[in-house]
């Protein structure tokens, strides 16, 4: 199945994160499929930001491609210089659109029914958003 680098990304993001152990085998597996490889990071341009607000200014500011961990960032606050500050938001991966291209990854049955049932309960909880349709669509799920 086609996906885009924002699909991959979409169903990364909710996919269970704890469940049986049967069930946390399949994800496990899942995961390392959606996952992007070193060659794909550097191809599409990716790209990792968090927002963040200086402890010492309260001046927000967003930290790209770092660990945002203080005491191993290289990262200061622009405005008065210090490495102390706290996450305030979700962290975002941008890239290069015109560089990307879709994988082809192929997924087991036991895969295919755990992204079904995860977006089925996203469906009934009314958490779907506009850029999960075509996630919807490639998986055949209430279309």
């Amino acid at each position: 199945m086609k996906l885009s680098v924002r699909d991959r990304l979409k169903l990364m993001t909710c996919i269970p994160t704890q469940g049986s152990l049967a069930k946390m085998k399949v994800i496990k597996g899942l995961k390392k499929k959606l996952s992007f490889t070193e060659d794909e990071h550097v191809e599409f341009g990716m790209k990792v930001a968090k927002p963040v607000v200086c402890d010492s200014c309260n001046n927000q500011f967003v930290v790209s491609d770092a660990n945002i961990n203080p005491e191993e960032s290289t990262h200061s606050c622009p405005n008065c210089g210090s490495i102390d500050f706290t996450e305030t938001g979700q962290q975002q991966v941008n890239w290069n659109i015109e560089a990307e291209r879709e994988a082809d990854l192929d997924f087991s049955v036991e895969e295919m029914s755990m992204i079904a049932e995860t977006l089925e309960i996203l469906d009934s909880e009314n958490k779907v958003t506009e850029e999960m349709i075509d996630l919807y669509e490639k998986f055949s799920i209430n279309c």
